[in-house]
């Protein structure tokens, strides 16, 4: 592991000592965060490349559902549109969307019901715990959610920053204003809002 001169680390973004992230000489990541990745499971660099995204998803003019290649849509209707995609669910590994039918609402309703103030990770669906005190959980090697409130990033973002910035979640535990002794039950109200 090829150690790096002080900078930004790309995972927390805190300044300190830096290794190279899984291998990769373009992110480098602190100690802590290479060993929370480790855990995980994550083998490779979970910034670059971007893996693909499909979006299936939901025409607001027409209705009609389909799949795309590109987060900028056009449907059969002629309505060109870039849709709100979800943040707490989304089909399969790769695939986003801005709707849900009612096997998705069921699936989303067993989760929080199996569970509860535990968030999960969107692609194989197992239940997540934070360890440490940041709020940003790594699984399947490339899934990134918020422990605060079970969202997820999209491929086409870096890490959790504009997740942040949309929700006020804080990056870690100690910021987090809401959460006065009772971390469970806060997550789970969250949990319960986005559902």
């Amino acid at each position: 592991m090829h150690k790096k001169d002080n900078g930004s680390c790309s995972v927390c973004f805190e300044v300190t000592s830096l290794h190279d992230f899984m291998n990769c000489a373009k992110h480098g990541a602190c100690k802590s965060c290479l060993h929370h990745a480790s855990l995980s499971g994550i083998t490779s660099c979970a910034m670059c490349p971007k893996p693909e995204a499909n979006y299936h998803v939901q025409c607001p003019s027409c209705l009609n559902k389909f799949f795309s290649d590109s987060i900028n849509c056009k449907c059969n209707c002629g309505h060109a549109f870039t849709p709100k995609l979800s943040r707490i669910f989304k089909r399969g590994p790769h695939t986003y969307t801005n709707f849900l039918d009612e096997k998705d609402k069921l699936w989303l309703k067993n989760q929080f019901n199996q569970y509860g103030g535990c968030v999960w990770c969107p692609t194989c669906g197992i239940g997540l715990q934070r360890s440490e005190a940041c709020n940003e959980l790594y699984h399947c090697g490339i899934e990134k959610v918020c422990a605060c409130c079970g969202q997820f990033n999209f491929r086409h973002e870096q890490g959790m920053v504009q997740h942040r910035k949309e929700s006020g979640c804080a990056s870690y535990i100690s910021e987090d204003r809401d959460i006065k002794g009772n971390e469970h039950f806060v997550t789970r109200e969250k949990l319960r809002q986005n559902i």
